[in-house]
C-alpha cells in the first residue's frame, strides 16, 4: 500500500479569484512561476501518483505552491 498527500498551495481557481483578488499578483510575482497553480497541474500529480510510475514513492507529502514554503523566508524579510 502507498500512502501521500498532496498539499496544494494558491490554485487559481474562480473561487479562490474572488477571495484573493489582487494580493495575489504581489505574492506571486516573486514566486518562480509567475503565477498561480492551476488545477490541471495538481491533477497532473495526482495521475503521477496513482500510475504505476510512481510505484516507489511512500509516505511522503507532495507540496504544490510554486515554491512559496520554500520562499517564505526571504518573503518574510523583504
Amino acid at each position: 500500500m502507498r500512502v501521500n498527500t498532496i498539499l496544494p498551495g494558491h490554485i487559481a481557481t474562480s473561487m479562490h479569484a474572488k477571495v484573493e483578488g489582487a494580493r495575489d499578483t504581489r505574492l506571486y510575482s516573486r514566486l518562480a512561476p509567475g503565477r498561480g497553480g492551476t488545477p490541471e497541474e495538481v491533477a497532473r500529480l495526482a495521475l503521477f501518483l496513482a500510475s504505476d510510475a510512481s510505484s516507489y514513492l511512500t509516505g511522503t507529502d507532495i507540496t504544490v505552491d510554486g515554491g512559496l514554503t520554500a520562499a517564505l523566508p526571504s518573503l518574510k524579510q523583504g
